[in-house]
């Protein structure tokens, strides 16, 4: 028996070899980084669903908004008719179908767009809308 320097007594030189540890570690390593590829895959599948999901609500939620802009408008017509504030009133409608057709000509990223050149060009009027918007929602949930 020929035994190696730092080779344990009593074990030879192939069965140290089969069972060192990084021959195990490399294996393991294998199959971990693996399993965190597959993981990785399966969120980013996940990831891709949420934001297909995200982006059909939004869509809903553009029409609706739509939809109840030009409700709103109609009625604005209908009762302003014959009061000394209809023009003002029919102004008030013009706008808000504007703002409908506005919402379905464009998608969710041109209008983000729009509102972030729109606030670099109006800081103030952007700060008031945030107020004013802020002000409606906490309105609406109380």
């Amino acid at each position: 028996m020929n035994r190696q320097p730092g080779e344990p007594f009593g074990s030879t030189a192939q069965e140290h070899r089969t069972t060192d540890p990084t021959h195990d570690s490399d294996g393991l390593r294998d199959q971990v980084d693996q399993r965190a590829h597959d993981v990785a895959d399966r969120a980013s599948g996940i990831a891709e669903q949420g934001r297909e999901r995200a982006a059909a609500a939004a869509e809903a939620g553009e029409e609706r908004a739509a939809e109840g802009m030009e409700r709103a408008a109609d009625m604005v017509r209908d009762r302003a008719d014959g009061t000394p504030a209809a023009g003002a009133a029919m102004m008030a409608a013009d706008g808000m179908e504007r703002g409908a057709g506005y919402l379905r000509s464009h998608d969710t990223n041109q209008m983000w767009t729009d509102v972030e050149e729109y606030v670099r060009e109006h800081p103030v009027m952007g700060i008031a809308g945030s107020v004013a918007a802020g002000f409606l929602v906490g309105r609406m949930l109380r």
